[in-house]
């Protein structure tokens, strides 16, 4: 942004409720979860559908969801399908970087409203079959969330646990 310029703001927040695997919230699609954040944050922050600009999700998990969930969750808020949507991939830090892209795409003027955040079901995570080991009678069915390291798979830790450790080593901080 240039010296003067108008500050980029965030002017309304909102999240679903927190479910677990397999729980209440396993038959709700993730894109229904999204449709309710955007229509609630857009009603807090009194922005018509029309007047947004572009929608920035973070969504990871996105087997089984379709196509371009973000786009679902945006066109079930009202917002026109002339108004881009789209999702950005970085596991645990999805939601914070499409508040970023927001805040970049706003200050360089592309876009004046940006609904920006993040969306998963992880009670609905969808389970993966192998297709190799079909051809030869085996079936076993993996978890989506645990091919994507969401899960320990290195010694115990998740990739971000070993992410999250590095930076607080690095930055001499302390998980007390």
């Amino acid at each position: 942004m240039n010296a003067g310029s108008d500050p980029v703001v965030i002017v309304s927040a909102a999240r679903t409720a927190i479910g677990s695997f397999n729980g209440a919230l396993s038959t709700v699609p993730v894109h229904d979860l999204g449709t309710t954040v955007i229509k609630e944050v857009l009603q807090r922050a009194k922005v018509a559908p029309e007047e947004v600009s572009e929608v920035i999700f973070g969504h990871v998990l996105a087997a089984g969801c379709g196509q371009n969930p973000t786009r679902q969750a945006s066109v079930g808020a009202g917002i026109p399908y002339s108004v881009p949507a789209w999702s950005c991939q970085m596991i645990c830090g999805s939601g914070l970087k499409a508040v970023c892209l927001a805040a970049q795409s706003i200050a360089i003027g592309d876009s004046s409203i940006v609904v920006a955040g993040g969306m998963e079901n992880m009670s609905k995570v969808s389970a993966e079959v192998p297709t190799i080991l079909l051809s030869h009678g085996a079936c076993p069915a993996e978890e989506h969330r645990k091919r994507l390291s969401l899960n320990p798979c290195l010694n115990g830790y998740s990739l971000f646990s070993r992410l999250h450790e590095k930076s607080y080593v690095k930055n001499s901080l302390s998980a007390r």
